[in-house]
């Protein structure tokens, strides 16, 4: 894989919200998939950050960092999962408590 999937994937666990809208443009032009700058890049980096958040090695406001840096990554890829002709493979609901506030994902 493109080193710049590995820039990505360390973009996302240091919360390099500067550089990855760059990078992530970067890996389109070379040609690269959003599903492989996802699956490679975006999860594998904030997979990292879960397990160093596990083990005492960063706190909450370094994962929301990461998250919004992610979420930067996300809102380029949209246009093209829209047009992407990827079938649904399953449906996932995700919420929270009422009136419990999170940030994170």
């Amino acid at each position: 894989m493109s080193d710049i999937v590995s820039k990505i994937s360390r973009a996302i666990t240091e919360g390099d919200l500067g550089g990855i809208a760059g990078l992530t443009e970067a890996a389109l032009a070379e040609g690269l998939s959003t599903s492989a700058i996802l699956d490679a890049g975006l999860m594998p980096g904030m997979s990292r950050l879960g397990v160093q958040f596990k083990n005492h090695g960063v706190v909450i406001p370094e994962v929301l960092l990461s998250a919004r840096t992610m979420r930067v990554s996300a809102a380029i890829h949209e246009p093209y999962l829209a047009s992407s002709q990827m079938k649904m493979v399953d449906r996932a609901v995700i919420g929270t408590v009422g009136g419990d506030l999170h940030d994170v994902g």
